[in-house]
This record gives structure tokens, C-alpha cells and sequence, in this order.
């Protein structure tokens, strides 16, 4: 699609220096979309029609904007879609985010497990191939464990590197997962969760060590589990969470990845998407 008229002219008002210049610039481009942000971006790229900062900088609020807009309908809606969820987490740091890489490389990676997953398996089974395929296949690996690495907490750079701290390769155990139809959440507890994997009506079959090449355990070697990672185990603490638990979990450890600059654009950001998840914190 090629630039239209309007767009053409709200190019010589996106460096304009007046503030009300400028928001009415901003309204009119997100009422727009995303499709009409791309297209004024290629032609500002190619074309250099005035300050591409100041340009850049107004396309990058209205994304701001729209992401946010979305991730807000994605909280108050009753479909918690785990990929979506977490992609959206993603792009409010990123606005440039490619979402369908994103989606593109989560779907390569599922096919190839649902391929040697069968309802004729048991769960035991099944959790072992698909152990094998996420440790192993595809090598996703710990790194970064003091969290201090934006590549290694950014779930869009893990997909591309399989390397990442232990609390997001943990988030991206959960997506693929969900991604192949296991129905693997997060049992969470004061300051962190375990993954569990659920049967009918939510009861939980076994536990996974995540941390040991999703080993699993049972409920009898729960409080085992607990002293290992340093943690009082109290059974009135502990809960299965939804998938929401996870984005907002994703969400808190950007918040700390961030949070040695507060003044930061990326930790204003993720500050804003906190504030969209109202009290709800796990980590």
C-alpha cells in the first residue's frame, strides 16, 4: 500500500515543535493502526522528508500507545492466550517487535513436537518426549542467572538464541508447552512457582523440575523440592495460577532486568504495563 494523501501531510507536522500539534498527530495516527505506522515508516526511511529523530520518535509513541491499548483489552478479556499475552509484554518494550517472527518461530518449533506427541502415550510419556525435545532439540540452556542481560530475559531474542536466565527460559517452557496443548502451569508460591502438569478438573498429576531437565517428581517430594531451591514449603502458599500468572510474571522480571534505571524509556515502559495488571505479583 502506498503513502495516501493524509498521511503525506501529517508528515510535515510530526517534528512540529507544538505539543498540541503533536498529540493531535499522535490521536490521528493510532486511530489509524499499525498498517498506516508501517507504511509512514518505510516512506520516512527511504525518503528523509524531514528530522527522522523526531519523526521516529512519534511513530514509536503511537505504537506505545496501541500496544498498550491491547495488552488492556488482552487483561480485562476472559481469552488468556499464553503467546499473545507475552508477545504483547515483548512489544511494549519493543514497539518494533516483528509479532509474526514471533509467532512464525513458536509454531516451527511446536509442530515438530506435536509430531511425536500422541493421546496414546501416557502423560509420563509425553512429558518425557516433550523434556527431550526442549532440552535437547532444540537447546534451550540457563544462562545469565544473576538477570542481568536484556538478551537473555526478552523471550523474541531466546526463540533466536535458546539462551536465557532461568526465570525466562521457565516462561518459555510454559509457552511451548502450551503451544503442543500440554497443559503444564505454574504452581506459584511467595517469590516463585514450579511447573505442574494438570489433569481433569485441574488436578495436578506430577510436578517438573525445571531446573533438572524437567525431571519429575510427586506431591511426596514436594517439600524436598522446596528445601532444594532454598524455599520454606507451606501448603496454604502454594496455588495453581492461569496463564495470566505468566504474563504477569514475565512482566515483573523485566521490571527487575530494568530497574537499575528508573528513568529509563524501557523501564518507564514496563512500569506502565504493571500498572495495567493491577496488584497481581508472584516474583
Amino acid at each position: 500500500m502506498k503513502i495516501d494523501a493524509e498521511l503525506f501531510s501529517i508528515i510535515s507536522l510530526m517534528d512540529d515543535p507544538d505539543t498540541t500539534v503533536r498529540e493531535a498527530v499522535i490521536d490521528r495516527l493510532a486511530d489509524r493502526g499499525e498498517e498506516s505506522l508501517q507504511i509512514l515508516d518505510r516512506f520516512i526511511v527511504d525518503n528523509l522528508p524531514g528530522d527522522y529523530e523526531k519523526q521516529k520518535e512519534v511513530i514509536n509513541q503511537v505504537r506505545d500507545r496501541l500496544v498498550l491499548e491491547r495488552l488492556s483489552r488482552f487483561l480485562k478479556s476472559r481469552d488468556h492466550t499464553l503467546s499473545d499475552g507475552l508477545m504483547l509484554v515483548s512489544k511494549s518494550i519493543n514497539p518494533e517487535m516483528d509479532e509474526q517472527l514471533f509467532s512464525s518461530q513458536i509454531s516451527e518449533m511446536s509442530e515438530e513436537i506435536i509430531q511425536e506427541l500422541s493421546d496414546d502415550k501416557t502423560d509420563l510419556e509425553n512429558m518425557g518426549i516433550f523434556n527431550y525435545f526442549f532440552f535437547r532439540r532444540l537447546g534451550f540452556v540457563y544462562s545469565d542467572f544473576l538477570i542481568e542481560k536484556e538478551e537473555g530475559t526478552l523471550l523474541e531474542n531466546i526463540l533466536m538464541t535458546k539462551k536465557g536466565n532461568p526465570v525466562a527460559i521457565s516462561i518459555m517452557y510454559f509457552l511451548l508447552a502450551r503451544a503442543v496443548g500440554m497443559e503444564i502451569f505454574p504452581l506459584c508460591f511467595p517469590g516463585g512457582f514450579v511447573p505442574v502438569l494438570t489433569g481433569e478438573e485441574g488436578r495436578i498429576v506430577f510436578y517438573l523440575n525445571i531446573f533438572k531437565g524437567g525431571a519429575v517428581f510427586t506431591k511426596e517430594s514436594l517439600a524436598d523440592f522446596f528445601k532444594e531451591v532454598g524455599v520454606e514449603y507451606s501448603p496454604d502458599d502454594v496455588r495453581v495460577e492461569d496463564d495470566l500468572a505468566l504474563v504477569v510474571i514475565y512482566a515483573e522480571l523485566l521490571g527487575y532486568l530494568y530497574r537499575s534505571d528508573e528513568k529509563s524509556v524501557k523501564y518507564q515502559r514496563i512500569e506502565r504495563v504493571l500498572s495495567l495488571m493491577g496488584g497481581r505479583r508472584f516474583l
